[in-house]
């Protein structure tokens, strides 16, 4: 009964966190570094971009040497326009313009979510006094989600620093509940007792608190490709903890308190079953862009 009423609360906070959550479906989906800049303006109307150290990554490329190659193409959603504001710009460190701009009016947040560059510097166009505000400082994408704020209101006291973002902690919660929904019902199919429930409860919620740490802080994240090869190898050494907590430490509790368990195989088979399919159920919802 207890067990139930634990089950039914993650189902309610996972519908309740879904809720709050708006998304698109595209054709190009799946986990994908972003950049995200809160950015402190004065009033006014300006446009943000990013500078990168390297020419070309991905679909973008040194918009400068783009529109002489090409100065025929088309003005897609207004590009050109955007980029003569930014034409005649030269960075005294040879950073490079990329052809991806937003307009701004005062402060808010920019976000660079495809291909942003590695290593990168803001530039900012106050359009209305015909000024370039370009602090200095070198950032780089140190991490697979990276957050920064940016003060200019100051122009002679630029003020740039890492930050987290709240979003991070609400996209834990609810990948955090979806494993263990799905590694709870599985543990009922694999008839598990309600007291090996509560054990394989607590062990997901440590080695999700581990996981998603290593996956904010300590990996920068570059193609998709890649990032998919790592989520496996950190999902294989998070199946293989699992297991072991399973056989060595849940079996000598149940011995200590004359309670039935479980045999090795079947800790095993479950152990990956369980993440193998909180796995697949993940990459879905990326998929879909449930999951950022």
């Amino acid at each position: 009964m207890k067990f139930k009423k634990i089950l039914l609360f993650f189902i309610f906070i996972l519908v309740f966190i879904l809720s709050f959550i708006t998304t698109k479906v595209s054709a190009d989906t799946g986990p994908k570094p972003y950049v995200e800049i809160e950015m402190e303006l004065n009033e006014g109307k300006y446009y943000v971009t990013l500078l990168s150290q390297d020419e070309e990554y991905g679909p973008w490329r040194d918009a400068k040497k783009y529109f002489e190659e090409y100065p025929d193409e088309l003005d897609y959603e207004g590009e050109k326009e955007r980029f003569n504001y930014f034409k005649d710009y030269v960075d005294k460190d040879g950073f490079y313009i990329w052809n991806n701009f937003k307009y701004m009016e005062g402060s808010g947040t920019y976000r660079w979510g495809y291909y942003p560059p590695k290593t990168f510097k803001i530039l900012i166009y106050d359009i209305e006094n015909d000024l370039f505000i370009a602090p200095d400082d070198i950032l780089d994408r140190y991490a697979f989600k990276s957050f920064y704020r940016c003060d200019a209101k100051d122009v002679n006291n630029i003020i740039i620093e890492k930050t987290t973002s709240s979003k991070e902690v609400l996209y834990f919660f609810l990948r955090l509940t979806i494993t263990l929904i799905i590694e709870l019902l599985i543990a009922l199919l694999f008839l598990y007792k309600k007291w090996d429930l509560l054990f394989i409860l607590g062990i997901n919620v440590i080695t999700q608190l581990i996981l998603n740490v290593i996956l904010l802080l300590f990996v920068n994240g570059s193609l998709s490709g890649v990032m998919l090869l790592i989520y496996l190898i950190l999902e294989i050494l998070v199946t293989a903890s699992e297991i072991l907590a399973l056989i060595f430490i849940l079996k000598k509790i149940n011995e200590k308190l004359n309670r039935p368990s479980r045999s090795i195989y079947v800790h095993i088979i479950y152990g990956i079953v369980a993440n193998f399919a909180s796995f697949i159920i993940g990459l879905i919802l990326q998929f879909f862009g449930l999951l950022l």
